[in-house]
């Protein structure tokens, strides 16, 4: 079987309106001269501007704003705790009602109140990050569509396991995976918290990467770099692999072991 290109939605995550658009507009610059990336480009996920004291008329400008200097389908992500702002129900349904090109919402919140709130969005989709609640949070006895999770990069086996089991009837074994996973990504986030160079959750997932990579040989690899160019520490690579390495299924080897 032929392996599929990947189709790509690029996060334009900056702290002004400013930045995201100057971010944009580099953007479509790159997609014109690249007929390849463009073919498999999606979308942008676009955050509120970082700013706790925004409010939401400030929210709607920004978007209105990136709309504006942009062709391309938007994803409104919520991730309050970067941005310390977070975009109320009514604000979504503004922006979709004035916006067609708005087509997915995701939030990493952990709240829910967008989802949960019983407003209409105009068929826009609902995805859930907040990297928990797997189960509970699909429709349709949950609000969202569907997960857009960075541990879905290492976990992948494990969530298709966990929607094989749920859509076959399996409904105990689905709830208990779902819960040992969400146990599993807390307890990764929580040895992260203190790595420092970047936010947790990436270093949680570099490291999770890293062993899936590389498989129980990953001594031997190069650490990966953080966003401040340094390594991610060994320690934490070890704990995570003490906690999750089960759930990650290591073997002797990864994926690119034969790189080492």
């Amino acid at each position: 079987m032929q392996a599929q290109d990947p189709a790509i939605l690029f996060g334009v995550l900056r702290p002004t309106t400013d930045e995201v658009v100057a971010r944009l507009e580099q953007l479509e610059r790159r997609l014109a001269a690249d007929a390849d990336l463009a073919a498999r480009f999606r979308g942008v996920a676009v955050c509120p501007p970082v700013d706790p004291a925004a409010s939401q008329d400030d929210i709607i400008a920004h978007f209105a704003r990136v709309l504006k200097v942009s062709r391309n389908p938007i994803a409104v992500y919520q991730l309050p705790q970067v941005t310390g702002c977070a975009i109320a129900p009514e604000t979504l349904v503004q922006l979709v009602a004035e916006h067609p090109r708005i087509v997915m919402f995701k939030d990493s919140s952990g709240e829910d109140v967008v989802a949960k709130s019983g407003r209409s969005f105009d068929g826009t989709v609902l995805v859930r990050g907040a990297e928990g609640g797997y189960l509970d949070a699909l429709s349709p006895s949950g609000p969202y569509h569907g997960w857009l999770l960075s541990t879905g990069n290492a976990l992948g086996e494990p969530l298709r396991r966990l929607l094989a089991l749920r859509d076959g009837g399996a409904a105990e074994e689905a709830r208990a995976l779902s819960v040992e996973i969400s146990g599993i990504v807390d307890a990764v986030f929580s040895l992260a918290k203190d790595e420092g160079g970047a936010n947790a959750f990436s270093n949680a997932n570099r490291a999770m990467d890293h062993l899936r990579a590389y498989g129980l040989g990953w001594t031997e690899a190069p650490l990966p770099l953080k966003v401040n160019g340094e390594p991610l520490s060994r320690a934490l690579v070890g704990a995570v692999e003490e906690k999750a390495a089960e759930l990650l299924g290591l073997a002797p080897g990864g994926y690119l072991s034969n790189a080492v």
